[in-house]
């Protein structure tokens, strides 16, 4: 399903009963991967939001640009669906959307959990001494820049 929230549309789904968990999908993967990788938590009695990150499957990526654009996006869903409070699971690339809500809304993270999650500052950031960005061949993303030795 599909709601507005104040950062824009968000496509999302909602499984289980009990607790909350946001469960932050990585790349290449939306609700879908955010369910399989939460369905661990929702079997031992927590109920499941599963969102699609801006860009991915149903939510517009002008719904959050930035990791700290995801991350306000995240909690501009909880607030449409009337959550004040839950825990974050996350892993891969949805980890700095997570970071961010976290960061951004501590009041609104209880617990948070990343799994093999990017931690990393999202490029450009200052590199110490002798490294310098590059990016591979055919690249205009960020997420995908690599430092290299130029001393």
């Amino acid at each position: 399903m599909t709601v507005v929230t104040g950062a824009g549309p968000v496509e999302y789904a909602d499984r289980g009963v009990g607790e909350p968990l946001l469960a932050v999908h990585g790349t290449l993967g939306g609700w879908d991967q955010g369910l399989v990788a939460a369905e661990f938590f929702r079997v031992n009695g927590f109920r499941i939001i599963a969102p699609s990150r801006p860009g991915y499957l149903g939510t517009p990526l002008s719904t959050g640009r930035t990791p700290a654009g995801q991350g306000d996006a995240l909690a501009a869903l909880l607030d449409a669906i009337g959550l004040d409070r839950t825990a974050v699971f996350a892993g891969s690339g949805g980890g700095p959307a997570a970071y961010a809500l976290a960061a951004r809304h501590p009041g609104r993270v209880t617990r948070l959990l990343q799994i093999d999650s990017v931690a990393l500052p999202i490029p450009p950031f200052p590199l110490p001494g002798c490294l310098r960005w590059i990016r591979p061949s055919g690249s205009s993303c960020g997420f995908f820049a690599m430092a290299q030795r130029r001393c």
